[in-house]
């Protein structure tokens, strides 16, 4: 009505009163020979003849200043003419007899403020249906009054009162244990809340990584095929080269072709499940003991490499191509040698020209290079170290993982493709390969004449 912030709730709704009628403080007057009781009573008959259903009384501590059973009594008949007229009634009180008044009344509720009795402060708190204690012998008790007087106070206390401060006692105790219950229900809902996010969070990243592996899986595959259609679409040519030399055996180059390609099929079909275990955590144990010489297989590499000693510990030496490196044998997986058959050597008679084919089995570089998330020159740089090593190892057929983005990346690595002079082309992914988030590169072909 004031235009002043309420210190209510969101959604409260407020009265409109046409009149705020209070009787507080003392107005007791010598001059006009008024008692504190006759001021009240002065001021409550005035207000009295102006309440109707729009108005709101503010009275404090009614019916005081006169004998208390009497004043109890006229308050209480004060209270029930108000609330006839239907006012809106705040009205403070120490009388017992005004407090079961209100537990008895409808449309009357107590209500009472907090008061710590071990600090002797207030806490501000409004507490709506519990009535208020005078805590008259705790505080006294607290400010060192003699026991003995506050015991001999609670004998004089009429049984009635003090079976009412009992009742607002264990009231108060019952509302302290409620008011803990509450708070200890609402903790376990925060962490409940807590854990339910987490969970969700949990589940989330789960399913991203398991959308990403399953997006590395699509790559993979992709790459696997581009890279058998490229050795398949090599070995053709080396054989139409060859066709053309003199005594050269059409159906023997045909049937070796044909060995080659199945041979590198099975190898392909034994070794991707194989990764995908290992990929997954599910335990691989070795069949038996490594031996010198047997044929092995590092988890997250490409190609093979053959055991150069005996394990030591949880270590193994091998041997990839040129490299030599010692690995831990959860990473090992042994290979099978009658899986690893090589196209054997046809010398061309009379053209000079003479052909190896090798299989994956024999490179020891990975054919694919992730460079998302880098910068153009981190990226480049990564990408050189990587042709050089794919140079090294004799493979033609490269998969480059750039990302779709902004195109910034994918720009900066094309250029840098284009200036490699052991690069032959470039060409974006297809489908199936990862289409403008790779980039398919083919080597310059190193001749190798025996």
């Amino acid at each position: 009505l004031c235009g002043m912030m309420l210190p209510a709730a969101e959604g409260s709704r407020v009265s409109w009163f046409s009149r705020i009628l209070a009787d507080i403080g003392d107005e007791q007057s010598i001059e006009q020979s008024l008692s504190t009781f006759s001021a009240h009573t002065t001021n409550i008959i005035s207000i009295l003849r102006q309440t109707d259903e729009k108005s709101l009384v503010l009275l404090d501590e009614v019916g005081a200043g006169t004998d208390p059973a009497e004043g109890a009594a006229l308050a209480i008949a004060i209270l029930e003419h108000l609330r006839a007229k239907k006012a809106k009634i705040a009205a403070t009180t120490h009388y017992a007899e005004l407090k079961v008044f209100a537990l008895d009344t409808p449309r009357v509720k107590n209500a009472s403020c907090e008061f710590d009795v071990e600090s002797l402060r207030p806490t501000y708190r409004l507490l709506i249906g519990v009535p208020g204690r005078s805590n008259a012998f705790a505080i006294s008790r607290r400010l060192g009054l003699d026991e003995e007087i506050i015991e001999h106070a609670g004998q004089l206390l009429e049984g009635r009162h003090a079976r009412l401060e009992d009742v607002m006692g264990a009231l108060e105790n019952d509302r302290q244990q409620m008011e803990k219950a509450r708070a200890e229900a609402e903790q376990r809902l925060r962490e409940a809340e807590e854990a339910r996010f987490r969970a969700e969070e949990t589940a989330r990243k789960a399913e991203e990584t398991a959308n990403k592996e399953l997006e590395r899986l699509r790559a993979e595959n992709a790459r696997l095929l581009a890279q058998l259609r490229y050795e398949t679409d090599t070995l053709l040519e080396q054989i139409a080269e060859m066709k053309k030399a003199k005594n050269a055996d059409p159906d023997e180059l045909t049937r070796r072709a044909k060995q080659e390609i199945e041979s590198r099929i099975r190898a392909m079909e034994k070794r991707a499940p194989s990764a995908r275990r290992a990929e997954f955590g599910e335990p691989y144990k070795l069949p038996r003991p490594l031996k010198v010489g047997d044929l092995v297989r590092v988890v997250g590499m490409e190609g093979q490499g053959s055991v150069l000693s005996l394990p030591t510990g949880d270590e193994v030496l091998i041997q990839m191509g040129i490299m030599k490196m010692r690995v831990g044998l959860d990473k090992i997986r042994l290979e099978d040698k009658k899986n690893n058959i090589r196209l054997p050597k046809i010398p061309a008679r009379g053209s000079g020209v003479s052909i190896h084919a090798t299989s994956r089995a024999d490179r020891s570089a990975d054919s694919t290079i992730d460079l998302r998330g880098m910068t153009v020159d981190q990226a480049v740089a990564e990408l050189e170290g990587f042709i050089d090593n794919a140079v090294m190892a004799g493979l033609q057929l490269l998969t480059v993982i750039h990302g779709k983005g902004t195109g910034a990346l994918r720009t900066g690595v094309v250029a840098a493709l284009r200036k490699n002079p052991c690069v032959e082309s470039t060409r974006p992914g297809r489908y199936g390969e990862g289409e403008d988030g790779v980039t398919i590169v083919e080597l310059k072909r190193m001749s190798t004449a025996e």
